[in-house]
């Protein structure tokens, strides 16, 4: 009957706030002692000792102890959060474990988000582990590639992050590897999985085999090496890891080694496949996100496969705690309703006004979140010098826990005080996300899109109509090459994504003295002998990027190098038998709008298979796009 009377009359029923009992881990300080800062000096005259936290009864004391101490507890977990800003409802009760950190809670829920972030924030005296999941996923870029579109910008991959789960369930995506790591803050870790082999860099035969071999062990599988800290802005994370994944036992295949005679002497060599990024940034605690992405290197690809990994990291900070101390939001639970009823006193203090001290005329009362960087002076004298009116009744009143400002004033005046709150200046420097893409295919096609592509007022339209023409046409538009990385702004990215071949280092020229030394020798036949090289196909991309305070303008060094062919030797001519390059390369200081594609460098892809009597190109493009990583709300 009241909701229909409520909805007749065009008025919102009211939102249930339930009452909940929750145990959270926090160590509360008595009021006046929240503010971080030198601890007091126990020598001084003046020194008042911080009071005791209240002593918890043990298991058989009466239910009167109980209840005696949870009065004392919220009293003392009251005051606390009350002077952090935290409006308790009345008949919010506490229980508390001081030497366990253990806070059992009874008050509704829309208050508990807030409590259990102060709660964490608490923790400063307890010693801290970082704890990073790093998982690698494979997919078909038609799965994959819709999934980076919608990602280009956002710093939360939650919800992309249950897509994914979803789609390695339908088998549309599988995990290729995934590693749990623990570490100290600023301390360096590194986990390695897969399949080693001992690969040859050098050797000498003698009549029957080969002898004095030097040998490298080359991993088939994951290598990452991480280093994890708190971050310059609160509840952030820095990151800094370098990710080695070799996708595949190496290709293997024998070459004759030159020069041994009538000996059939044939080198072993292997072809690795490897994909090798390296870059930092700031996470967000318990934020999934994706954080690279990239073409995996197999045997005859680019042409065999259409595959995309992505490497999707979370990471948190947790407190080195004791064991939770047991049923304490039961025993909270069962003497909750008899003290309600009793009235048990939270001491509350709240910057809203009673009804018998109303708002003055045309204020009202808002709570504004702001970010740790408005902090650097008074945020009244901040709100002063944006020339913001703080007309007689205004208040402004700061919580330094919550970070938030509890000000009445005018309607207006709080939305000028909210847009300052957002300037892109108290944000902090954004994570620059770095996105290559290298496209082959039909000249004149690439060519007319590029000219139209250069001129056109919107380049991400028809950066859209390319990967549809490439989806729908691979035969006449492919993407060959996709890396995606990002990292803090002024700091290097670099990716390495390409197969390794070894060749045989041609023979060297004798010294002088080497020459004049032989003629003196007896003339006899050497033994064979070789070296090892390699040489990269695939893409490597090394990139230094700066925003502006606004994040709009991008200033990007930019190094490209695209072997887009594996070499092949030299005919004839006195080059003969030497290894021919087939290579792209860019090097360019760029000026880009963020966010916004832009070709980089465009070519001719010279001597390939495929391309005799064909009008071939290939074209990079890059887009670089700010992060701005939010706090985190928990």
């Amino acid at each position: 009957m009241l909701i229909s009377a409520l909805e007749a009359s065009g008025a919102k029923p009211p939102v249930e706030d339930p009452w909940v009992t929750e145990t959270v881990r926090g160590q509360f300080r008595p009021p006046g002692e929240q503010v971080s800062g030198p601890a007091a000096d126990p020598f001084a005259p003046e020194y008042i000792p911080p009071p005791s936290p209240p002593r918890l009864p043990v298991t058989t004391d009466s239910s009167e102890k109980w209840e005696e101490s949870i009065k004392k507890c919220t009293q003392w977990n009251a005051a606390a959060l009350e002077e952090l800003g935290v409006t308790l409802p009345p008949g919010t009760l506490f229980l508390w474990d001081a030497s366990t950190s253990s806070l059992a809670i009874h008050t509704q829920s829309s208050v508990m988000p807030q409590i259990r972030k102060l709660a964490r924030r608490s923790l400063t005296s307890a010693p801290e582990t970082i704890s990073v999941h790093a998982t690698v996923l494979e997919g078909r870029q038609n799965a994959l590639l819709p999934i980076l579109e919608e990602t280009y910008t956002s710093s939360d991959h939650r919800a992309v992050s249950n897509r994914l789960k979803g789609l390695v369930a339908e088998g549309k995506v599988r995990a290729v590897n995934e590693f749990q790591l623990e570490t100290r803050a600023g301390q360096r870790v590194t986990a390695k999985s897969g399949a080693g082999t001992q690969e040859t860099l050098s050797g000498q035969w003698n009549a029957t085999r080969l002898q004095q071999h030097i040998t490298e062990e080359y991993l088939s599988g994951f290598d990452l090496e991480l280093e994890a800290s708190e971050g310059t802005i609160p509840e952030q994370m820095e990151v800094s890891f370098v990710l080695k994944q070799a996708n595949t036992l190496p290709t293997r295949r024998r070459e004759k080694l030159a020069g041994s005679g009538d000996k059939t002497i044939e080198v072993p060599l292997a072809d690795q496949h490897n994909s090798h990024l390296e870059c930092t940034t700031q996470l967000v605690p318990g934020t999934p996100r994706i954080v690279a992405a990239w073409t995996p290197q197999y045997e005859g690809r680019p042409a065999n496969q259409d595959s995309i990994h992505l490497l999707m990291v979370e990471a948190n900070l947790l407190p080195v705690l004791a064991p939770e101390t047991p049923r304490l939001k039961e025993i909270l639970a069962q003497h909750a309703e008899r003290l309600k009823s009793r009235a048990v006193k939270t001491a509350a203090v709240s910057v809203e006004k009673s009804a018998a001290n109303p708002l003055p005329p045309g204020m009202e009362s808002r709570s504004i979140k702001v970010p740790a960087a408005f902090l650097a002076e008074h945020p009244e004298d901040l709100i002063k010098k944006a020339e913001i009116p703080l007309p007689e009744g205004s208040e402004c009143v700061f919580h330094s826990a919550s970070r938030t400002l509890q000000v009445v004033n005018t309607p207006e005046n709080l939305d000028a005080i909210q847009a300052l709150a957002d300037l892109p200046r108290f944000r902090g420097r954004p994570v620059l996300r770095h996105t290559v893409h290298i496209l082959h295919g039909d000249g004149p096609t690439l060519r007319q899109w590029s000219k139209e592509m250069t001129n056109t007022a919107d380049p991400a339209s028809k950066w859209q109509e390319i990967l549809k023409l490439a989806s729908a046409h691979p035969e006449q538009v492919k993407l060959l090459e996709l890396v995606r990385t990002e990292t803090q702004s002024e700091k290097r990215i670099s990716v390495f994504n390409a197969t390794e071949h070894m060749l045989i280092a041609p023979p060297g020229k004798p010294s002088d003295k080497e020459a004049e030394e032989d003629t003196v020798k007896e003339i006899q036949e050497p033994a064979p002998s070789f070296e090892i090289q390699y040489c990269h196909v695939g893409l490597v991309v090394q990139a230094d990027s700066i925003a502006n305070a606004d994040g709009r303008i991008i200033e990007c060094n930019l190094a490209l190098e695209y072997d887009y062919a594996p070499p092949t030797l030299v005919p004839e001519g006195p080059s003969a038998n030497q290894e021919q390059y087939h290579r792209a390369k860019v090097a360019t200081p760029l000026v880009m709008q963020s966010g916004v594609p832009q070709i980089v460098g465009e070519w001719v892809p010279l001597h390939l298979p495929e391309s005799a009597g064909k009008d071939l190109l290939q074209i990079a493009v890059l887009r670089v796009d700010p992060i701005w990583i939010p706090e985190s709300e928990e």
